[in-house]
């Protein structure tokens, strides 16, 4: 009987210590991930952008893109709209469209081909 007991404690203690490691692993993760994506933010808040899309890929951490004559592809976040009526970045921006942003701007401007333009604000990975 002692040694039902005493095993079935020893299967309760070792799921308890799976599930602590489980959580502290999902937590260094994350905050891993928010440090990478701060350094992404960074840089794209950093930088002075001026050019032509080459391609516009929506993700699961923001819009992600790339333009001509820039080496690295740039990560960002609009949080909201100028205006209700125009819809995600990703959804109107299109290869061949020009886009505009002085450095450490909350804005950025997308001039379609057609020559409208739309203002997003973009969201800090802090918020």
């Amino acid at each position: 009987m002692k040694k039902n007991i005493i095993g079935e404690l020893l299967i309760y203690v070792f799921l308890f210590i799976v599930f602590v490691l489980a959580v502290l692993t999902s937590l260094l993760l994350q905050r891993e991930n928010d440090t990478k994506y701060n350094v992404y933010y960074h840089k794209f808040d950093t930088t002075r952008i001026n050019g032509m899309l080459l391609k516009v890929f929506d993700t699961r951490h923001g819009t992600k893109i790339s333009i001509k004559n820039y080496r690295d592809d740039f990560l960002f976040r609009t949080k909201n709209f100028l205006n209700d009526d125009i819809p995600f970045f990703y959804k109107i921006a299109k290869r061949g469209d020009s886009i505009f942003k002085p450095a450490y701007s909350k804005y950025i401007k997308l001039i379609k081909i057609d020559g409208r333009q739309y203002d997003f604000k973009i969201k800090d990975y802090s918020e």
